[in-house]
Parts: structure tokens; C-alpha cells; sequence
């Protein structure tokens, strides 16, 4: 039974981790769209 909780506590840790990475990504898009749209040119050229 103990692994079970184990499991469960560190999926809940990395659900919070990426709720974290989406809320930062979405905050750096809005307030500053200019470097995402730079990376994403970078990255079609780099194809």
C-alpha cells in the first residue's frame, strides 16, 4: 500500500510542476510574445 502513496504523492508534484511551467509560459507570452515568436523563427530555420 506504501507505494502506492508514493506514486501518488510525486505524480501530484509533477502535476503541480507543469501547472507551474504552463502558468510561467503563459505569462511570458503575454508579456513578452516578441522572445517566443524569435525562438520559434530560430527554430523553423534551424529545420
Amino acid at each position: 500500500m506504501k507505494g502506492i502513496f508514493k506514486v501518488l504523492k510525486y505524480a501530484g508534484v509533477i502535476i503541480i510542476v507543469l501547472e507551474a511551467v504552463k502558468t510561467v509560459m503563459t505569462k511570458v507570452s503575454e508579456n513578452y510574445p516578441e522572445l517566443l515568436e524569435t525562438k520559434e523563427k530560430q527554430d523553423v530555420k534551424q529545420l
